[in-house]
């Protein structure tokens, strides 16, 4: 048996790796540390813990806020994960699954990297990941659903790249049953496939339509089954007395929107914070902010 030379080695991808063990062990060992000295204190952790401990024990239920595990936000995903909570019933796991979820989005990263540069390039994106403060902070910063929908947003743009178009569906799917807020991100991966991925705008405008209509399906139908009360409309209650109202209202006057994205200091300083640690640079690629532009 021949051992492959240092030379057949793939050593971005092996850096890569090692950095993602690095990675994973940092904050996954915090995170323990963190939920034995009792530093977890705000709700979210305990919330979703709650509501994964009923839903494994037959009542869908977070019996904390007395509401329907679906009708606080729309995490199908949960469904996908009980059966390891089922095995492991403990808060710790869904620390366990959030930090690998924050992790792995580093190998298709590189592999992007890798296939549009080369393999060097492709380890400093990812490494580029792993320090971006905001995955810091939602790697230590109590639990949420949403933080396991990088793994499959990054796997989504990747199948693009690599004419998998049936991982394509599959992965934006997943990342879809996250949160109910999520299938925004795949319309943006949808509508940069159409308009920037070289013969692939039939594949774009299906992940377009797939995110647009799965977002407008739960927010409108969906979560009011299960929480009949406005809900989190109520913080666009200006605009309109329900999420149909709210989108109408977006829809009819998008100049007054954009005005008021861009017209408080707390929102200009979060516009701040995410870009200044990548300095500034995704400004001058309008294409790779249309993903998040939704």
């Amino acid at each position: 048996m021949k051992i492959p030379s240092l030379k057949k080695l793939d050593m971005g991808f092996v850096f890569t790796f090692l950095a993602s063990i690095i990675f994973f062990a940092v904050h996954f060992n915090s995170s323990v540390y963190r939920y034995n000295t009792l530093q977890y204190k705000d709700w979210d952790l305990a919330i979703l813990s709650n509501g994964m401990w009923n839903l494994v024990h037959g009542n869908a239920y977070i019996s904390i806020i007395d509401k329907p595990l679906l009708g606080n936000h729309f995490n199908v995903i949960a469904y996908l994960i009980a059966p390891v909570f089922l095995v492991f019933k403990h808060p710790l796991t869904l620390l366990f699954l959030q930090t690998l979820a924050l992790t792995l989005p580093a190998l298709p990263i590189y592999s992007l990297g890798k296939r549009f540069f080369n393999d060097n390039t492709g380890f400093l994106l990812a490494l580029v990941y792993f320090l971006y403060p905001p995955v810091f902070y939602a790697a230590r910063y109590e639990f949420h659903f949403e933080t396991l929908a990088p793994l499959f947003l990054t796997l989504t743009l990747y199948f693009v790249y690599t004419g998998r178009n049936f991982w394509v569906i599959i992965s934006g799917i997943t990342a879809m049953l996250c949160k109910e807020n999520i299938p925004l991100t795949v319309m943006g991966i949808g509508l940069y496939t159409i308009f920037f991925v070289p013969r692939k705008k039939i594949l774009g405008f299906l992940v377009t339509l797939m995110g647009a209509g799965y977002f407008l399906l739960v927010t409108l139908k969906l979560q009011p089954l299960f929480n009949p009360s406005i809900g989190y409309a109520a913080h666009y209650a200006k605009y309109g007395a329900g999420f149909s109202d709210v989108y109408a209202h977006v829809l009819t006057h998008p100049g007054e929107i954009i005005r008021e994205i861009f017209s408080s200091r707390q929102n200009l300083n979060f516009f701040y914070e995410i870009l200044s640690p990548l300095l500034f640079l995704p400004l001058l690629a309008p294409d790779v902010l249309l993903i998040t532009a939704p």
